[in-house]
């Protein structure tokens, strides 16, 4: 550590900076779990820690080790140092800071895609994906429309800078190398890169689910998920039978704006339908509205699926051995019950519920509905 002397008329007096331990942890952990500086909180351990191995490091990082003490110097007269003890490592599980992270990573997961170090929204990578294959398209059908679908793409992939205060990469611009805003463009350059391969290799039949697996913020089976069946800020716990997992219940989290937003597109879908039903149309007249309400609807429908990282049916309908077929059930039940509420919900989004549950018999025919730990609707028939 610096030192710095005090000339007084009697004695030099030495000061040194002095880190704290739980200092070090804590803004390492920080860093790590919640400022997307995964390689700046190891060697801020690294640097800190003369002599930590890369085990310890990630001890403490997760949560499985704490740091005490101080950064203590030799003299055995400073007055600074004394009754300070020197930084210690300890195996001890800090229970409370792994709760935090554990629901963070389950708001990651419905939100976002882990790229390398850094997080990126699930809409906007799903968005990319579909307007690079309406690019591929249209070069290999309709050569017209080419330089429209460009620009699209073009503007899009700006936004993955952008959209997170970074400048986008250009022949007049380019951050030093090893700085992080040079790593995260490297790293979005790559996988935006890799991402277009793939598409291209194999139009039209590209795996959308296969290729964003890879990404997931979680990655556990849905067996160790059931262990810790945990509600992520801001999202509703959904306790789904999966058909793939013997029905076992699995959990995932469903953030409550996705379902506020769905719940007024069919609200107003409900109300627009009626208004109009209720005017003297002609008939084509109303299916025109109609064709376009449902459009509104599916179009929230698939960003509320896609947010859980599911695939989403246009037609609505799923086949009865899906996993999505469950989660549908699940979202309708509650937005179905309750489109006539929906003043309930506008103004305060803390009002919908925690957890919604679905509990099925042995014979499968019908399911039990539990919201918040209480039984809503008994028997209730699949659609």
């Amino acid at each position: 550590m610096g030192e710095t002397s005090i000339m007084s008329e009697s004695k030099i007096e030495y000061l040194h900076f002095i880190v704290e331990g739980r200092f070090l942890q804590n803004h390492a952990r920080q860093g790590f779990w919640f400022e997307d500086r995964e390689d700046f909180a190891i060697q801020l351990l690294k640097e800190g820690l003369v002599g930590i191995t890369d085990d310890q490091v990630m001890n403490i990082i997760n949560g499985d080790a704490v740091l005490r003490g101080a950064s203590i110097c030799d003299r055995k007269d400073c007055r600074q140092c004394k009754g300070l003890e020197q930084i210690t490592y300890t195996e001890q599980v800090d229970k409370e800071f792994k709760d935090e992270v554990r629901k963070r990573q389950l708001w990651l997961n419905d939100n976002y895609y882990k790229i390398g170090e850094h997080h990126v929204k699930k809409y906007k990578i799903n968005e990319f994906i579909k307007l690079y294959k309406k690019l591929i398209n249209y070069e290999q059908n309709d050569p017209f429309f080419v330089p429209v679908a460009e620009n699209e793409v073009r503007d899009l992939e700006h936004s993955f800078y952008t959209s997170e205060s970074h400048r986008p990469p250009s022949p007049d611009y380019m951050p030093e190398k090893g700085s992080y805003e040079y790593k995260y463009i490297e790293t979005i350059n790559g996988f935006l890169k890799h991402l277009k391969t793939e598409i291209s290799n194999n139009f039209p039949h590209f795996d959308k689910l296969k290729f964003l697996k890879q990404y997931e913020v979680v990655k556990e089976t849905s067996s160790k998920l059931n262990l810790k069946q945990q509600r992520a800020e801001g999202c509703i716990l959904l306790l789904i039978p999966n058909p793939k997992n013997d029905y076992k219940l699995t959990p995932i989290n469903l953030a409550k704006e996705h379902l506020l937003n769905y719940l007024n597109v069919r609200a107003r879908g409900e109300h627009s339908m009626k208004f109009t039903l209720s005017m003297d149309l002609e008939k084509e007249a109303v299916l025109k509205r109609y064709k376009n309400l449902a459009k509104n609807m599916a179009n929230a429908h698939e960003a509320l699926m896609e947010s859980m990282g599911l695939d989403h049916n246009s037609s609505g309908i799923y086949q009865r051995d899906s996993f999505e077929f469950f989660v549908n059930e699940a979202v309708q039940f509650f937005v179905l019950d309750n489109i006539l509420d929906l003043e309930i919900y506008k103004k305060e989004i803390d009002k919908l519920p925690n957890e919604i549950k679905l509990i099925l018999p042995e014979n499968h025919g019908y399911m039990d509905v539990y919201v918040d730990g209480k039984l809503v609707e008994e028997k209730r028939d699949f659609h």
